[in-house]
């Protein structure tokens, strides 16, 4: 189940990094990191035993910052057009749809670690 949360994360958060690429490159770095400690994750480390919920729960972490930044940029955005009625603040959808993703791993993961302690 942990592989596939993982692979879910990367896949997700490589795909945004490709899509992201051309127009915003601190979307794109941030997504291609969270994707890089998420893929980390499949390697196993027999020392560990919570190796894989310790990458999800980090990769998780930084896709809700990511998360709380756009929509903060966002709110600030309104303020900005209040100011200036000609630019129209608009929102990512699809960081908005990983930040939900992250939120309900994280909330997953942190409960089975609670379980398991």
């Amino acid at each position: 189940m942990k592989n596939i949360f993982i692979i879910l994360l990367s896949v997700i958060s490589f795909s945004l990094t490709v899509i992201f690429f051309s127009y915003d490159l601190f979307y794109s770095l941030t997504l291609f990191i969270i994707g890089l400690t998420s893929f980390y994750g499949l390697f196993n480390n027999n020392h560990i035993w919570y190796h894989k919920s310790a990458h999800i729960i980090v990769a998780s972490l930084m896709g809700i910052i990511l998360f709380v930044f756009d929509l903060l940029k966002y709110l600030s955005n309104w303020l900005a057009y209040a100011l200036d009625p000609n630019n129209f603040p608009t929102y990512n959808i699809s960081i908005f749809i990983f930040g939900v993703i992250c939120i309900l791993l994280f909330r997953y993961e942190f409960n089975y670690l609670k379980k398991k302690k």
